[in-house]
Order: C-alpha cells, then sequence, then structure tokens
C-alpha cells in the first residue's frame, strides 16, 4: 500500500512542476500575470512532498513533515484568493497591501504547529523511543494539531466565499460555474477551485480516520487516490481548456462559409427587417445584453425567431456576429457608465453591462474604442 501511496505522490509532483514551467511559459509569451497561480502550484507540490516523506518508511524526522505540511496547507486558499484578484483586477496585489487578519490566521496556525514540530526526531517514526513524554503532554500535543486543523477548516470557506465574490460579484451560483466566454484565465481559477476543495475536505476526512480507533490502509490509499486524482484531472482540464481557446479557428473562413450558406437559403425581406426590429428593441429598450448569461439561443428565445435565422441576419444585414453585435451595445453602455459617475469602480461597472470579468471587459473595450476604460475615462 505504501509503495502504491508513493507512486501516487511522486506522480503528482511531478505533474505539479510541469504544470508550474508551463505557467510560467505562458506568462512570458503572453505578458498576463499568473504568479499566484504559480505560487498555489509551488505549495501543492510541496505539501505532496510531505506527504511521501511522512509515508515513506525509511525518511527520518516523521513529525517534522507532518508539521510542516499542516503549516503550508495554510498558504493555498490565500495563494488562490490572491490568484482570482491579480486574475479580474489585471494587476498583481502585493503582499504588503494584505490586512492583519490574513498574516494573524497563517501565524496562528504555525503556533499551534509547534508543540508537534518540537517532537521530531532521528528515527523513522513519529514517537522518539528516547523520549517519553507524559499523558498530559501527549494530550496538549493532540489538541493543538486538532485546533490547527479547526482553524484550517474554517480557514478555506473562508477564502472560498471571498473567491466566490470576486468572481462574480453578486449570489448567482450559476454565474460562478457559466463559462467565461474567451476567458480561460478565470476558467483556470475555477478549475483550482476543486483543488482547494479536495485537499479541505480529505483533510476533514483524515482527521476523522485518524480519531475514530482502527485504521485501514485501503482507505487512506482511497484518500491518496483521490487527492492525487483531482489534482491531475483538473491540471488536464486546465491545459486541454486553455489549448482549445489559444487554438481558435480562423475567423474568415468561417464567416465565408457561413455567408455561403445563407445565401443558398435566403431570407424574405420583411423577415430580415422583422427580426432586425426585434433585435434592436430587445437590446435599446429591454437592454437584454446587461444579462451576462445571455447567448444567441436564449436572445432568439427571447425574440421567437429562429437562432440560424437570427444569425443570419446579424451576418448578412449587419456583418458581424452575435458577440460582436452584444459587445457593441455593452462598451456603449459602458462607456457612458464612465463618464457620468467618474469614482464609480471599472470591473462594477463590466459587471453591470453584462461582462462576467475586468479582463475580458478590458479586452473588448479595447477592441472597439482602441484604447482602456481608464485611458477612455481620462480623456474624457
Amino acid at each position: 500500500m505504501l509503495e502504491a501511496q508513493g507512486i501516487l505522490y511522486v506522480a503528482a509532483i511531478a505533474l505539479c512542476l510541469f504544470s508550474i514551467g508551463l505557467f510560467g511559459t505562458r506568462q512570458r509569451a503572453s505578458g498576463r500575470s499568473s504568479l499566484f497561480i504559480i505560487a498555489f502550484l509551488s505549495v501543492e507540490a510541496v505539501c505532496f512532498l510531505f506527504e511521501w516523506l511522512m509515508i515513506h518508511p525509511h525518511t527520518p524526522a516523521k513529525a517534522l513533515w507532518l508539521g510542516l505540511l499542516m503549516t503550508t496547507s495554510f498558504l493555498s486558499a490565500p495563494f488562490l484568493w490572491l490568484s482570482a484578484h491579480e486574475l479580474t483586477q489585471k494587476s498583481r496585489p502585493p503582499l504588503g497591501s494584505l490586512s492583519k487578519g490574513h498574516f494573524l490566521i497563517l501565524l496562528a496556525g504555525f503556533i499551534l504547529c509547534i508543540p508537534l514540530l518540537a517532537t521530531a526526531h532521528g528515527g523513522v517514526d513519529y514517537v522518539n523511543p528516547n523520549r517519553t513524554v507524559s499523558e498530559a503532554h501527549s494530550l496538549f500535543i493532540h489538541t493543538t494539531m486538532l485546533l490547527c486543523i479547526i482553524l484550517y477548516c474554517f480557514q478555506v470557506p473562508y477564502y472560498l466565499t471571498r473567491i466566490y465574490r470576486l468572481l462574480v460579484g453578486q449570489t448567482n451560483v450559476r454565474q460562478l460555474f457559466a463559462s467565461h466566454r474567451g476567458d480561460g484565465s478565470l476558467s483556470n481559477i475555477r478549475f483550482l477551485i476543486l483543488i482547494l476543495c479536495s485537499a479541505w475536505l480529505l483533510g476533514i476526512l483524515r482527521t476523522v480516520h485518524c480519531i475514530v480507533p482502527g485504521s485501514s490502509s485501503l482507505l487512506e490509499l482511497s484518500f491518496t487516490f483521490v487527492d492525487v486524482g483531482v489534482t491531475v484531472g483538473v491540471l488536464y482540464a486546465i491545459f486541454s481548456h486553455t489549448t482549445k481557446l489559444v487554438s481558435k479557428p480562423d475567423a474568415a473562413p468561417i464567416e465565408a462559409r457561413q455567408k455561403a450558406q445563407y445565401f443558398k437559403s435566403p431570407l424574405a425581406e420583411d423577415a430580415r427587417i422583422r427580426i432586425l426590429e426585434k433585435l434592436s428593441y430587445a437590446m435599446e429598450q429591454e437592454q437584454l445584453y446587461c444579462d451576462n448569461l445571455l447567448n444567441l439561443r436564449s436572445l432568439s428565445k427571447h425574440i421567437k425567431e429562429s437562432p440560424h435565422y437570427v444569425s443570419q441576419v446579424l451576418n448578412q444585414d449587419l456583418n458581424t456576429n452575435f458577440y460582436r453585435y452584444v459587445n457593441a451595445y455593452r462598451i456603449e453602455h459602458a462607456k457612458r457608465e464612465l463618464l457620468e459617475d467618474p469614482k464609480r469602480n471599472v470591473f462594477e461597472i463590466a459587471l453591470q453591462v453584462g461582462f462576467n470579468s475586468k479582463s475580458t471587459f478590458n479586452t473588448a473595450f479595447r477592441s472597439m474604442t482602441q484604447t482602456t476604460p481608464s485611458q477612455f475615462r481620462a480623456q474624457a
């Protein structure tokens, strides 16, 4: 069992290091900051290393690795929150800007692990045969460990709540797991949340497993398999997802094929005018573009027209596609908001007009105005 666990941990460490290298390469190539995602994956790799050291039969100082594992785990949630902040705000938050509460939690976790760390010795067992401890001392060590785990159990949900608020800014849970069109970075955060949730849940289960009399090596192997399996699955999903986003087919041939297809099935002029009027009313009067879950199918359903015909009218009569059409209304609305309320947060405006993230908003704004929202506001 221990050999199988060791193989799983080594594979997880190697995958995390490989992923760190890929993120670093993509960061240099794209200029998009991902320092804290790299830091998060580094923490995961270090935690897997400590796990491997703990189960290896010939590794000394096992209490040291357990204590370091517990203290290092407190870094995962803050780094993931900083990653979300880094991507949604398009700026790297300095560590000095964090409130004292962030560091107090880390300090408390380290202090609670000191009694455990103090028991580390050169032998290959947790208990030092050359230094017996009293029952009261042993109870003190296990109590501080339990308090440390309880603190961790409250820390992770706290940061997950902050990440949720940062990503969507409102209370619609579906928006968090909805597809962020064209924004692979925020998808990465959503995937990495699964790793954090898995580690948090397994930490609780392992604690219960240790407290309940009668340990099971098969159950411990199952915990390891789930822990490593989630990490492998998430990292695979991240890179397969971002590869799909990067390797988009050339838009020009697609539009040419669409026009040829529409030419074979022309719409009558009165039908095209009817659809154009419905689209105009839905956008200008009902401001349907403010719905950040809007897509071609839901828009077509709203105006009671075929999605194929709506797409055909947008392509033939307006020489555009659905996303460019909707984003044009969103950007015009955002420009008005930027000028009318100069002190209002840009991200709030982005959410109001229908964008899911600040980075997607900035990209669309720059594409249509050749400037950023902040520059546009400053030039007015």
